[in-house]
């Protein structure tokens, strides 16, 4: 009988268990919440940027930690949650070229909580590149000298490079179009003028002075616009592209060896009509007198910065100098040292100019390379407030090209290497994930798009273009 009891017992304790233990998981929300995935699993420092989580066991009393603070949460379903990283927590030490941070989910019900298993996800100062892939095959017969990057948004991006005959020195320029992003190129196209996108539509200044347009990526073109026409021929004529539908003409005619007039003039509709600017001359005699000026390059941007700029010889040494214009021509001012000749420069906005120039010694291997930076707000137009010595590559091949970021990163490649600055070049660093990434003896080319995009072109020593991207 004992025996009997004893069992009823036992069978009456068990339900009872049961319904604890349902109690217990219905007070504590079921079962601990299980990361899978995080996407995106990386960001660009001081983002604000949102993820997916993945996983099992969501519900509404689940909440995101990442970096052991709580962010916003959204639940979709039970397998999945949206959450968003403020800025603040993505924030990344200048010394610190990347980290990772965790990211956890706590599901709570009154006082008690669970937390789920613990993911990373890495905050960095550069993007993420895939790995290269020739998309260009040269020969050795022919060496690639320049390079360029258009991007029309996120539709399509151009390649443009110049290829030189090593036998005759004859030029070629030549344009690839991609429309996927740089998975999949068109076949080369010449061209000889300068080519420049906008609202999606490809444009052409040829070497005449007409402007083309094309609404189809390069398969049909119709003129649209002339530069102006000026009696006299002319010492140099820049046409530049500078944002909208917004050309800058300048014409120059010597007076001397050493003194130049200059005209500037402005279209806002591609040049279908045209506005004088200014007219200015300028007097170069102070400076050199041993050989005529001659015109080098300029620099235009869309906030109406000019950088036109000459180079004169000085015994043994090629100087360079240059008019800088802030209000889109109306004025200028000379400074002594151009960019074109001696390293690369980069207008910001009307009141900014970055430049690298690479000082070489006749006489000496050695060379050193410095950064600048011009803001206005002197009696002379502008003033250096930054002027810092740049790091030195291995090597001593030539600084290729600069580049700046959305984030006014600054990023310098010379040869298969290349440097970055996040502080406005007062500071320097090798990013990792672009040392040893490439063949020896191959040239990079950074360049950055207005969606936050990296790109970068690679001419390898046997004349290949090589292609490379940010990762998704």
């Amino acid at each position: 009988m004992k025996s009997l009891n004893k069992n009823r017992k036992k069978w009456i304790l068990l339900p009872l268990f049961v319904l604890v233990l349902l109690y217990s998981q219905c007070k504590t929300g079921g079962n601990r919440p299980i990361i899978e995935s995080i996407s995106p699993n990386w960001t660009l420092a001081a983002k604000t940027v949102s993820i997916t989580i993945k996983g099992a066991n969501f519900d509404y009393n689940c909440q995101i930690f990442v970096n052991n603070k709580n962010i916003p949460t959204q639940l979709i379903n039970e397998n999945e949650l949206h959450g968003t990283i403020d800025k603040s927590i993505t924030e990344l030490s200048l010394t610190v070229a990347k980290k990772e941070i965790p990211i956890y989910i706590k599901k709570t019900i009154d006082s008690s909580f669970m937390e789920s298993n613990t993911k990373t996800i890495q905050i960095r100062h550069t993007p993420k590149c895939n790995f290269s892939r020739i998309i260009y095959e040269g020969n050795k017969s022919k060496s690639i000298k320049e390079v360029n990057l258009l991007t029309g948004g996120k539709e399509y991006i151009v390649l443009l490079f110049t290829e030189e005959d090593n036998s005759t020195n004859k030029i070629t320029k030549k344009f690839m179009i991609s429309e996927d992003m740089g998975d999949s190129w068109k076949a080369p196209q010449e061209t000889t003028g300068s080519l420049f996108i906008f609202n999606n539509n490809l444009y052409n200044i040829s070497a005449s002075g007409e402007i083309y347009k094309s609404d189809d990526k390069g398969g049909k073109w119709t003129i649209i616009g002339v530069k102006p026409v000026l009696s006299g021929k002319p010492f140099k004529e820049y046409l530049r592209w500078v944002g909208d539908s917004n050309l800058i003409f300048t014409h120059s005619v010597r007076e001397s060896d050493d003194s130049l007039f200059i005209k500037t003039y402005k279209s806002s509709n591609f040049g279908k009509s045209w506005e004088l600017v200014s007219e200015n001359s300028f007097d170069f005699s102070g400076y050199y007198s041993e050989s005529p000026l001659k015109p080098s390059g300029a620099f235009m941007n869309r906030n109406g910065a000019i950088r036109l700029e000459y180079t004169e010889f000085y015994g043994r040494e090629e100087e360079g100098l240059s008019q800088v214009s802030f209000d889109g021509g109306k004025t200028y001012k000379t400074d002594e040292k151009a960019f074109t000749h001696h390293g690369y420069g980069y207008l910001l906005n009307n009141n900014d100019l970055t430049g690298v120039l690479q000082l070489w010694y006749t006489g000496f291997v050695m060379n050193e390379d410095f950064y600048y930076h011009y803001k206005v707000g002197t009696k002379y137009g502008y003033t250096r407030d930054i002027k810092k010595l740049i790091p030195s590559f291995e090597g001593n091949s030539p600084i290729a090209r600069l580049d700046i970021n959305m984030e006014n990163h600054y990023f310098i490649s010379r040869g298969n290497m290349m440097i970055c600055s996040y502080n406005k070049g007062q500071n320097w660093t090798k990013p990792q994930e672009f040392l040893n990434s490439f063949p020896e003896g191959s040239k990079l080319f950074p360049f950055f798009s207005s969606t936050g995009d990296c790109f970068i072109i690679i001419i390898t020593p046997d004349n290949n273009l090589l292609f490379s991207k940010s990762a998704e």
